[in-house]
C-alpha cells in the first residue's frame, strides 16, 4: 500500500491575495471608530489571532471601543472586499492541482473564522481540492500553538513526516514547526517584517510551480 503524503496550506496570503485586504478591513474599522492606523502595522502583526491584531491595531490607533464591536465592523467590511477584490496567489492553483493529480491529500489550515474559510474557498472555485480545512473555530489553542496542524494531521491520518505546510507568517511556520512538519514559506509584499527563517525554504510569488511540486515531492519521496 503507498503511503500517503499530504500539503497543508495556510489561507491568507497562500493561498489567496487577502493580506491587502484584512490589512485595509482593518485601516477602515479603526477609522470608523474615529483612530488612525500605522501604515506598517498590520504587516508586524500578520498571522496572529485576530483577537492579537484587534489589540494592536486598537492601542496603535488610539481606538477606545469595545472589542466586540470592532470585530463585527470588521468583518462586515471584509466579506464585502472578499466578494469583490479577492484574487488567488499567482500559480497556486496550478499547484494545487498538480498535488491533487499525483495523489497528496489537501488541506487548509487558517486563523480565519470557518464562515470566511468556506466563502474563500467556494468564491476561488478551491473548495473541492480541500475536504479537510481546520479553522479558528476548530482549536483552542490558535497558530503560533501546533494545535491546528496535529488537528489536520489526525483528520488526514498523516503523521508529520509524511506532511509539508505551506505558510506565509513567523506563527504559521512556529505552528507547523511545532507540530513535527517541514515548512516551505512564501515571501510577499506584506510578509517582511516576519521571521521565516525555521522554514525549510522560502519561495517567492508567483510561484514556480513545476520546481514546488518537485521540492515537496522529494521531500516526501515515498
Amino acid at each position: 500500500m503507498d503511503k500517503i503524503r499530504a500539503v497543508l496550506f495556510d489561507l491568507d496570503g497562500v493561498l489567496v491575495q487577502s493580506e491587502p485586504l484584512k490589512a485595509r478591513a482593518h485601516a477602515e474599522t479603526v477609522d470608523r471608530f474615529g483612530g488612525s492606523t500605522p501604515s506598517a502595522l498590520y504587516a508586524e502583526v500578520m498571522g496572529q489571532p485576530h483577537e492579537a491584531v484587534r489589540a494592536a491595531l486598537l492601542v496603535a490607533g488610539g481606538v477606545d471601543a469595545d472589542p466586540e464591536c470592532y470585530t463585527r465592523t470588521y468583518r462586515r467590511i471584509y466579506r464585502e472586499l472578499l466578494q469583490t477584490e479577492l484574487e488567488t496567489t499567482s500559480g497556486i492553483t496550478d499547484l494545487v492541482q498538480q498535488l491533487a493529480e499525483k495523489g497528496f491529500s489537501l488541506a487548509v489550515v487558517s486563523s480565519s473564522p470557518a464562515a470566511t474559510v468556506t466563502q474563500t474557498l467556494d468564491q476561488t472555485g478551491l473548495a473541492p481540492f480541500f475536504p479537510v480545512r481546520v479553522a479558528a473555530d476548530d482549536v483552542k489553542k490558535p497558530k503560533p500553538a501546533p494545535d491546528p496542524y496535529v488537528r489536520a494531521l489526525d483528520l488526514l491520518s498523516v503523521p508529520p513526516a509524511s506532511a509539508v505546510a505551506v505558510e506565509d507568517s513567523e506563527a504559521g511556520v512556529a505552528s507547523a514547526s511545532g507540530a513535527g512538519m517541514r515548512v516551505l514559506a512564501l515571501r510577499h509584499s506584506y510578509n517582511g517584517y516576519q521571521d521565516l527563517s525555521r522554514a525549510y525554504a522560502v519561495l517567492g510569488v508567483p510561484l514556480d510551480t513545476q520546481a514546488v511540486v518537485q521540492m515537496i515531492d522529494s521531500l516526501l519521496d515515498p
